[in-house]
């Protein structure tokens, strides 16, 4: 069986340097999660995303995932976009955090969270790109799983809920 390699925050650290949103803190906030180790992730207007990625088209059919390529360097990611009037939570303050806490999670079964975009009705989220066949699709296409690959996803999922859920992601 495979085993988590949940990041240190030393690793962290060193991610933070290179990762493409990183920059000084400004709140008291963003100035302890910069002494920490962690990212500062700052919502940017729709514009800036408009100059940072182009669209691809769709993932797959019927998807709010999009694929969409860096301006900068060419890598691939995928945005989801949200309607704000459809969130479940309205309070900005409140997505914010959950926004910082999402940039801050490291863990080898989860995306990446790059960082987020806003317009008037929308939210933009970019994560890294994965593999966009799901585990159901991946099963059906086996036919079968053995019990141990079974438990091996389980332990996988679970590892990774729970290093969500410790960081303050439900």
């Amino acid at each position: 069986a495979r085993c988590c390699n949940v990041s240190t925050p030393e690793a962290g650290r060193q991610r933070q340097s290179s990762h493409p949103n990183g920059r000084g803190a400004a709140s008291s906030d963003a100035r302890r999660a910069s002494r920490e180790g962690q990212h500062v992730l700052e919502v940017r207007g729709f514009k800036d995303y408009k100059l940072r990625y182009k669209e691809k088209g769709s993932v797959k059919q019927n998807s709010r995932a999009t694929l969409v390529v860096s301006s900068d360097h060419g890598a691939q990611y995928i945005c989801r976009k949200f309607k704000m009037s459809e969130m479940p939570c309205q309070d900005m303050a409140h997505i914010n955090r959950h926004f910082q806490n999402l940039s801050n999670l490291e863990h080898p079964h989860v995306c990446k969270f790059i960082e987020a975009f806003e317009d008037r009705t929308s939210i933009y989220l970019i994560y890294e790109k994965a593999n966009p066949q799901t585990l159901f699709e991946y099963i059906r296409a086996k036919s079968s799983l053995t019990e141990e690959e079974a438990a091996d996803y389980m332990r996988q999922s679970a590892m990774a809920m729970a290093v969500a859920h410790g960081q303050g992601i439900v």
